[in-house]
């Protein structure tokens, strides 16, 4: 293994690192040095050591994933595990979809996953997140029975001109293609999605509660 590169950041930032604040902004930093993306880093700020992965496209140049370890597969996987275990209460409730991980909530910056019953749809916001693809698959399986994992990018794209989020695009990671239109539970709501289409994710699972309540306030009305 290359020895893991260091960047050394302002003192100033200290507290917020030390308080689990995931981003370090590449406007914070003095050089970009070399680093390639999808690479490594251990972060020193101070007395503060954290190990982070670099990208350089956008904003964010780190993203912390650890302050204790260089994050591995087995490590990837109890981040993974831990995820599953504090979404139970939704099992509990029948719910079949909903947001598995919630990428900086769970330790895991610039990644989220959806479970659609038997798939699981990952969303990554940078490119360095390519190399973490097969810990991350394998991480899932590892969990919990799944028929396919699907990706969909949704990395910034920048130029002279102008500065957007291009349409995501959608790949299959390992198992089947899912059917065109799944039929899910959601708080007792059955909504049909398709795994595939569409700019933004599948379905704003984030929102749940929200569409619950909604739906008790409309129950036995019309439009």
């Amino acid at each position: 293994m290359a020895k893991l590169r260091e960047i050394t950041v302002s003192t100033q930032l200290k507290d917020r690192l030390a308080q689990g604040h995931p981003w370090i902004y590449r406007d914070r930093l003095s050089s970009n040095g070399d680093v390639a993306t999808g690479e490594w880093v251990r972060v020193r700020c101070g007395g503060w050591t954290g190990f982070g992965l670099w990208d350089n496209r956008g904003p964010i140049a780190v993203r912390i994933f650890s302050a204790r370890q260089l994050p591995d597969p087995r490590w990837f996987k109890e981040r993974i595990q831990l995820a599953w275990e504090l979404r139970s209460p939704l099992r509990e409730q029948n719910c079949t979809a909903y947001r598995w991980l919630f990428g900086e909530g769970d330790g895991l910056p610039g990644i989220t996953v959806d479970l659609y019953g038997d798939y699981a749809v990952v969303q990554t916001y940078m490119e360095g997140a390519t190399i973490l693809l097969d810990w991350l698959v394998n991480g899932l399986r590892s969990v919990t029975p799944l028929q396919g994992i699907l990706w969909r990018t949704q990395h910034r794209e920048e130029t002279e001109e102008t500065t957007n989020f291009p349409e995501s695009k959608t790949q299959l990671l390992w198992g089947k293609i899912p059917p065109a239109d799944i039929t899910v539970k959601e708080h007792g709501l059955l909504v049909q999605v398709n795994l595939q289409a569409g700019q933004k994710p599948v379905c704003f699972l984030t929102i749940a509660k929200i569409v619950a309540w909604l739906g008790n306030l409309a129950e036995g009305k019309r439009y």
